[in-house]
């Protein structure tokens, strides 16, 4: 497609918008496309969970094409600036700004992600042990052949049986999303008011409470990947009282993230292709836009880009987003 600063500026604002930006930048990108840069940032300001958030939105010009696209997002909390994180993206597609930040808060994410025309899901997580040379957390990835399913695990826990405090109708929706999620668990005879959390790792739901221990578990084990491993799910509650022993959350995550499944060859090789990408984003030649395509061609040039990775099960080889770096 011949070159149109018009059709770039359209191009620029849908993937402000679908990536969570907004429509109040085009003015400011336009000037820059106007002027002919190779690359520019635009600020933006956003406020999740009464938490604030300053991204840095990167664009840059590819020397293909001739095009500007968006290359990745700086993430800084104001409350915790050391706690910043880059987010790459490919063809308009990638975290959302609401996504990038839930991960950052140490929350688990599930996408929607498509490889030879067929759609897929995975989960993802800020892996915060494990530091790029820049200080970028990097990312574990849960592939649906992992065998997690969210839904059954929020089935599985000890809601209260009183009117009205079960389940939310909205638990899965929030736990997919990332965004937080409190209910009330019945615990030893008593209800107790607890956040519930998506842990894809150890395929589980936890029911923690104010001080930050595990008061609930329940396992979600999905049919395939018990038919396949031949394992018997787990549906009874647990409890700390259970296990005799209280454990504090985040060194309880922080356990289970350096479990790195290592024996997947397709896994190691995604390992390495990240490594050698774990760099920040101004020393990094990334695909930018060559044309405008339809989501299916998007998909379609992904998996072909990510052809030398497949994924069977555990840590997910392959998504059609940017990898974090």
């Amino acid at each position: 497609m011949e070159y149109s600063i018009d059709e770039n500026l359209k191009y620029l604002d849908n993937g402000h918008f679908y990536l969570g930006f907004g429509k109040g930048h085009s003015e400011e990108v336009s000037a820059n496309l106007n002027n002919g840069v190779e690359q520019f940032s635009v600020n933006h300001p956003d406020r999740f969970h009464g938490k604030e958030i300053d991204y840095r939105i990167d664009h840059k010009r590819s020397a293909e094409s001739g095009w500007i696209s968006i290359s990745g997002f700086l993430l800084t909390p104001r409350e915790k600036p050391e706690a910043q994180q880059y987010f790459g993206v490919f063809k308009n597609r990638g975290f959302t700004a609401k996504e990038a930040f839930n991960l950052v808060e140490g929350r688990a994410v599930c996408k929607d992600h498509w490889k030879d025309n067929e759609k897929y899901q995975s989960w993802h997580v800020l892996n915060f042990e494990k530091k790029t040379a820049k200080g970028n957390a990097k990312i574990d990835n849960y592939h649906e052949n992992y065998g997690y399913d969210v839904a059954k695990a929020l089935q599985n826990l000890n809601w209260s049986k009183v009117t009205g405090q079960g389940m939310p109708p909205w638990a899965e929706e929030n736990l997919r999303k990332g965004d937080p999620l409190r209910g009330t668990l019945e615990v030893n005879g008593m209800d107790v008011e607890a956040n519930i959390i998506a842990n894809p790792k150890s395929r589980e739901v936890l029911g923690v409470d104010d001080e930050g221990k595990i008061i609930a578990r329940a396992e979600g084990l999905s049919e395939a990947y018990q038919q396949k491993k031949g394992v018997q799910p787990t549906t009874d509650l647990q409890t700390d009282q259970q296990q005799q022993t209280t454990t504090n959350l985040s060194q309880e995550d922080q356990m289970q993230q350096q479990e790195v499944v290592t024996n997947d060859p397709a896994q190691k090789g995604m390992e390495q292709y990240v490594e050698d990408r774990q760099v920040h984003h101004e020393e990094v030649e990334r695909p930018v836009i060559d044309e405008i395509i339809s989501d299916e061609q998007m998909a379609a040039q992904a998996a072909e880009y990510f052809s030398k990775n497949t994924a069977d099960e555990g840590l997910d080889p392959f998504w059609e987003s940017w990898p974090v770096i």
